[in-house]
């Protein structure tokens, strides 16, 4: 079984247990940890653009709007598939599915 994390990592990591379920709309802390940890997703966040395009949907007054034009670039959606990818796999991991690394 593939792990977002390596054993130290993990055993430093202490993400409390908050009664918070997975959904198809929500991840729990721990998918959360991966997603930061992930180096992918870390060199992506280093794009100005991509960064700019985050930083106008955290602050808009028309959020579903702005995702809609965001989702029309292709560093946003490069990002979006990333961060899929890492849930995907975490979950399939929680789930005992044997997933390989990809990255």
């Amino acid at each position: 079984m593939a792990f977002c994390l390596s054993e130290s990592q993990e055993l430093l990591t202490n993400i409390p247990d908050l009664g918070i379920e997975e959904t198809e709309d929500r991840v729990l802390p721990e998918t959360f940890q991966c997603l930061r940890e992930n180096p992918d997703l870390l060199v992506t966040l280093e794009n100005p653009h991509l960064r700019s395009l985050m930083t106008n949907l955290v602050s808009s007054p028309s959020p579903a709007k702005d995702m809609d034009r965001a989702m029309k670039e292709p560093i946003f959606l490069e990002f979006a598939d990333q961060c899929l990818k890492v849930v995907d796999n975490n979950s399939q991991v929680k789930a005992g599915i044997n997933v390989k690394n990809t990255g």
